[in-house]
C-alpha cells in the first residue's frame, strides 16, 4: 500500500432510501498518487447505526445495527446486498460486538469462518452467539445445502461440551460500546474493553475469563465506543507478549500483556487536542497507523476530519484532506490488501442539489489554491522556503532570470549580515527570584507607559514592581490560584483572572482588591479605553463587560469548540479570537458580527493577537506553527514552522509528550514577533519569516512573556519560579 500520506481517492455511498428509513452513507476510500473524487455505492437496505462489520474475502458483512437484527452480506466487486439471517426475536442490540474467531486447527473449513457476538447493556439481558458462515453468493446449489444444514449462516447459542450455555461477561457489566480483540501466542485469548474503565481477559477454548483489572483512568472519564487496537507482533520474542493501544477521549494507552505471567502493563500516550473532544469516530489500523475519520463533538456536530496516529514515531497528524461530508457513529473495515477502506456512517444531511454544490465548490478552492501556489513559484523566490534551507547542505531554486538570481543575492547577503552582526539582540540583565517557598509563576505584564510590571503567584500573590529600579510597589494576595494579569490602559489597576469563576480589579495604590464579575473565563482583556473588557471561555461563547457596572453588555457567538484566547484591537474597534476548532476570528465590537474566519492552522489554535497598526495578525498552534495573516483581508501571509522544544522530566509530565507554542505576539514596531514554546523564548523576523535570536535560561515551562512598549527589554515568567528580564543590546 502507498504511503496514506497522499492523496487519495474517495468512493462514497449516498442513501436513496424511503423518507421514513433513509439508510446510513457507506463509503469507500482508494489512497492514490494524486487524485481525489467520489462515487456512489448502493445504499444498505436498511439504516445500521453502530453496526458491527467483518470481512470475509470479497464481502463485507454486516452484523446487526442498533436495535437492528438483520444481517447482510455486501458483495464488493458486485456492489449488491444480500441478507444472511437475523438475530433471535429475544436478543436485543446495543453496542454489541462481532469478531471473527481464528482456528488454528489445519483440517478447518477454508470456505468458511465463525463468528462471535455478545453485547447487552448493564442489568440488561446480554447475549453470546455464534455463527458458521458460508458466502450467500455461491451457486444455487450451494445455497440450496445452506438452507438445509442447521449449523450454517444462523446465530446460535454458545455452548461448553455439558451443552450449557456460555455467556460471555456479568450481568452488572455495560457492554454497550464494548471493543475486543484476539490476542495471545495461539490466538486464544480475547481482550474485551467495556465502559466506564474495565479490561478483560478470557481464554477462547473454555471462554472463561482469566483476568478482569480497571484501566489507570481518572475517574471522570470513562471509554465507550472507543479505538482499540492490538499491536503486531515483530519477531518471535513477542509471542507471549500482546500490546494493545486504546483511545477515547483525552485519555490514550498503551496495554502491554504478559502471557507468561498473566499480567498486565500501562503507560499513557499523549493524544490530538482535535480528536479529544470526538466520539463515534471509526479507525482502522493500517502500516503501524491508526486512522480516524469523522466524529461527534460535544455539541453533537459531526466532522469531516481525518486523524492520523503514527504508532512508530509516537506523533499525531490532522489531515489536510477532508472527508466529502461530515460523519458520525461510523463503522469501518479494510480490504485483506490494505488498498481501500469501506465505512458506514450516519451522515449531515444535505439534498443532492446541496451535495452537487459543495463537490463543485470544494473542486473550485482547490484549484484556486493549485493556481496561486504556482504563480507565487513563478513570480518569485519563497522566501520561507530559502531560508529554511540555508544552512544546509543545499537549497533549491525554483526560479529563473537575472532579477530572481539578484534578490537570492542580496537575500543571502542580508542573511549572513543579520546573523552574524545582530544575533545577538537581546540579553539577560536582571533575574527575579521566587518569593519564600512560592515557586510557580503564572503570569507577568508591563504597564501600558512601561515604567512598571506585574508579576503573579500560581499562590495567589500579585507584587507590583518599578520597571527601572526592580522595586516594589504594591503586593496583594488574593484567595483564587493561578492567576493572570493585564494592565488597565491608565495605570492605576490591574484585571485579574483564574480558572475559577471570578474576575477582579485591584487598585495599585490601595492594594485592594474588588470582584467585577463571575464567570468562567478562559481569557480577559480590558479595550484600548478601558471601558469594556472581553472575556472568553470553554462555552464557545465571547462575553463583553461593562467594568463599571460589571454587567454583561454583549454575547457574541460562531465557534464551534472552545475558545481558548481573545484581544481587542489597538484601535479597539474589533476582537480576536483563537479557538480549538482549528480557526481564528475577527468580530465587530459594536455590532458583534463576525468579519473573518482565518483557516489554516491543522489543530487547535492556542493564541491570535494584532500587530500594533493592527494590519496583521500572528497566530500560534498546536499544530507547531506561528502564522501570520493579512487582517483585512483574512489570507495567510507567513508561517514559521521551526519552533522546537527542549523537553525535561516536568514538561513532559505537564504536556503528554507534546508541548505547545503557549505565547505570541508582535513586537511594537511590527517587524518581529515572540513566541514562547517549553522554557524557549524565540524571536522572528516578519518579513523574511526566519528565526533571529533564541532566549535561553529557564529550566521549565514558560508561563508569560510581555515586552515594554519601547521594545527594549522582554519579561518572561516561569514555572521554574523565576522572572527573567532581556534587554535590547542597542537600548
Amino acid at each position: 500500500m502507498k504511503d496514506i500520506n497522499l492523496n487519495f481517492e474517495l468512493r462514497k455511498e449516498r442513501e436513496k432510501g424511503s423518507k421514513k428509513d433513509k439508510s446510513i452513507p457507506f463509503t469507500l476510500y482508494f489512497f492514490k498518487m494524486d487524485q481525489a473524487h467520489f462515487n456512489t455505492l448502493t445504499p444498505l437496505p436498511l439504516p445500521l447505526k453502530h453496526v458491527q462489520c467483518v470481512l470475509y474475502k470479497h464481502e463485507i458483512l454486516l452484523c446487526g445495527g442498533w436495535k437492528k437484527n438483520v444481517c447482510y452480506s455486501y458483495h464488493t466487486l458486485k456492489n449488491q446486498y444480500k441478507r444472511i439471517c437475523f438475530y433471535p426475536d429475544d436478543v436485543d442490540l446495543m453496542g454489541h460486538c462481532v469478531i471473527k474467531l481464528i482456528d488454528n486447527n489445519n483440517n478447518n473449513d477454508i470456505n468458511s469462518i465463525t463468528l462471535l457476538s455478545f453485547g447487552g447493556c448493564a442489568d440488561c439481558k446480554k447475549h453470546t452467539l455464534i455463527m458458521n458462515y458460508v458466502s450467500v453468493w455461491g451457486d444455487k446449489e450451494t445455497q440450496t445445502k445452506i438452507k438445509k444444514a442447521k449449523n450454517y449462516n444462523k446465530w446460535m447459542p454458545l455452548i461448553d461440551k455439558n451443552d450449557k450455555r456460555i455467556y460471555i461477561g456479568n450481568k452488572e457489566d455495560n457492554y454497550d460500546g464494548v471493543r475486543a480483540v484476539i490476542g495471545g501466542s495461539r490466538n486464544h485469548l480475547l481482550f474485551i474493553t467495556y465502559c466506564p474503565n474495565n479490561i478483560d481477559v478470557f481464554t477462547l477454548h473454555t471462554f472463561r475469563c482469566i483476568n478482569r483489572i480497571f484501566l489507570p483512568i481518572a475517574n471522570n472519564n470513562f471509554i465507550q465506543r472507543h479505538c482499540f487496537v492490538l499491536m503486531r507482533k515483530k519477531d518471535n520474542s513477542e509471542l507471549k507478549k500482546d500490546k494493545m493501544l486504546l483511545f477515547c477521549g483525552n485519555i490514550g494507552l498503551l496495554i502491554e500483556y504478559d502471557e507468561h505471567k498473566n499480567h498486565f502493563s500501562f503507560h499513557n500516550l499523549w493524544v490530538c487536542t482535535t480528536i479529544r473532544s470526538l466520539i463515534g469516530y471509526t479507525y482502522i489500523y493500517v502500516n503501524d497507523c491508526i486512522l480516524f475519520f469523522g466524529g461527534y463533538r460535544s455539541n453533537e456536530k459531526m466532522t469531516d476530519a481525518i486523524h492520523k496516529y503514527s504508532i512508530k514515531d509516537d506523533k499525531w497528524m490532522r489531515f489536510e484532506y477532508i472527508l466529502p461530508c461530515s460523519l458520525g457513529n461510523c463503522a469501518g473495515i479494510l480490504n485483506e490488501d490494505n488498498t481501500c477502506i469501506h465505512f458506514m456512517s450516519e451522515k449531515e444531511q444535505h439534498t443532492t442539489v446541496e451535495k452537487k454544490r459543495m463537490m463543485i465548490e470544494k473542486e473550485k478552492k482547490d484549484i484556486e489554491e493549485i493556481r496561486e501556489e504556482m504563480k507565487k513559484m513563478k513570480l518569485k523566490i519563497d522566501i520561507n522556503k530559502l531560508k529554511l534551507d540555508i544552512g544546509s547542505d543545499h537549497f533549491q531554486l525554483k526560479s529563473d532570470g537575472l532579477v530572481n538570481l539578484m534578490l537570492l543575492f542580496l537575500n543571502i547577503l542580508w542573511y549572513l549580515i543579520f546573523v552574524f552582526t545582530l544575533n545577538e539582540k537581546y540579553n539577560m540583565s536582571d533575574l527575579i527570584k521566587a518569593l519564600d517557598s512560592m515557586v510557580d509563576v503564572s503570569d507577568v505584564k508591563f504597564s501600558k507607559d512601561g515604567t512598571k510590571f506585574v508579576i503573579c503567584y500560581r499562590h495567589g500573590v500579585i507584587l507590583v514592581l518599578d520597571a527601572k529600579s526592580k522595586q516594589r510597589i504594591q503586593q496583594a494576595k488574593t484567595k483564587y490560584a493561578n492567576n493572570y494579569a493585564q494592565f488597565s490602559p491608565d495605570g492605576n489597576k490591574i484585571l485579574l483572572y483564574s480558572a475559577k469563576e471570578i474576575v477582579q480589579l485591584m487598585d495599585i495604590n490601595s492594594g485592594e482588591i474588588i470582584e467585577i464579575f463571575k464567570s468562567v473565563v478562559e481569557r480577559a482583556r480590558f479595550s484600548p479605553d478601558g471601558k469594556i473588557i472581553v472575556s472568553c471561555s470553554f462555552d464557545q461563547i465571547i462575553r463583553i463587560w461593562d467594568v463599571q457596572s460589571g454587567q454583561e453588555i454583549k454575547k457574541i457567538e460562531g465557534h464551534l469548540d472552545q475558545i481558548l484566547d481573545v484581544e481587542f484591537s489597538f484601535d479597539g474597534k474589533q476582537i480576536v479570537s483563537a479557538s480549538n476548532d482549528r480557526t481564528i476570528g475577527i468580530w465587530d465590537v459594536q455590532s458583534g458580527e463576525k468579519l473573518k474566519q482565518l483557516k489554516g492552522h491543522l489543530d487547535s489554535v492556542i493564541r491570535a493577537a494584532f500587530s500594533f497598526d493592527d494590519k496583521f495578525i500572528v497566530s500560534c498552534s498546536a499544530d507547531e506553527t506561528i502564522r501570520i495573516w493579512d487582517a483585512k483581508s483574512g489570507n495567510q501571509l507567513k508561517r514559521f514552522n521551526r519552533h522546537c522544544a527542549k523537553l525535561n522530566e516536568y514538561s513532559i509530565m505537564f504536556f503528554w509528550k507534546k508541548p505547545n507554542i503557549t505565547n505570541v505576539k508582535f513586537f511594537p514596531d511590527g517587524k518581529t514577533v515572540i513566541s514562547s514554546l517549553s522554557g524557549i523564548i524565540r524571536l522572528w523576523d516578519v518579513k523574511f519569516g526566519m528565526e533571529i535570536q533564541i532566549l535561553e535560561g529557564h529550566t521549565n515551562y514558560i508561563t508569560g512573556i510581555d515586552i515594554s512598549p519601547d521594545g527594549s527589554t522582554i519579561i518572561s515568567s516561569s514555572s521554574d519560579g523565576m522572572v527573567r528580564l532581556w534587554e535590547s543590546f542597542w537600548k
